[in-house]
């Protein structure tokens, strides 16, 4: 198996080609590639070859896939009997790499394909523009005028050949109990 031992960030990484790893945060920008030139050792046809401290005219090549920071860690400092309290927070960023080869005394060591995305069915839709051509298209079919509706309501009192009972109606009193409740409100406090 092809694999090498890179630094990078103070830590030390074995990798292949076709891996993918984090790393401490790289200056690179996403979609870009990276050339690690501090390799200690390279193991190629079950042959290891180890630096000292590094091997001349190794490399490793890498695709920057993201920059991105880390969950946060609180770290609390605390004297007692002092009133001495510190909070803070830190979120440790890092840049996720994928391995496309390993160079060493100019030979190739793997070319893996890229992995494959996935592929989109459709372009993305964005939804407020599709709401506003389905208006349009709304607009644009006739409409139909409607029959005229009419109220499902009491009969009027010419129709029935007799008045109308009024409606009763019954206000609310100020303080939003209904009359027949604050009488018998009314009724028990005086009687306790």
């Amino acid at each position: 198996m092809d694999y090498a031992i890179m630094k990078t960030g103070g830590k030390q990484y074995r990798v292949s080609p076709g891996d993918e790893l984090d790393v401490e945060k790289l200056p690179a920008e996403e979609g870009s590639y990276v050339e690690i030139g501090d390799v200690l050792a390279v193991s190629r046809d079950g042959e290891l070859t180890v630096g000292n401290p590094m091997v001349a005219d190794a490399s490793v090549l890498a695709h920057v896939r993201s920059q991105y920071k880390d969950d946060k860690v609180l770290v609390f400092k605390y004297k007692r009997k002092i009133r001495y309290r510190r909070k803070k927070g830190h979120r440790q960023p890092y840049t996720r790499l994928y391995i496309t080869s390993i160079s060493h005394a100019g030979i190739e060591i793997g070319q893996p394909e890229w992995p494959e995305e996935p592929a989109l069915a459709e372009e993305p839709v964005d939804e407020v523009a599709a709401l506003a051509v389905a208006d349009d298209e709304a607009e644009e079919e006739p409409v139909e005028p409607m029959a005229e509706t009419v109220d499902a309501e009491e009969p009027e009192a010419e129709e029935l050949g007799e008045e109308a009972p009024a409606a009763e109606v019954e206000e609310p009193a100020e303080d939003g109990i209904p009359p027949e409740a604050s009488d018998e409100q009314t009724q028990s406090r005086g009687e306790s």
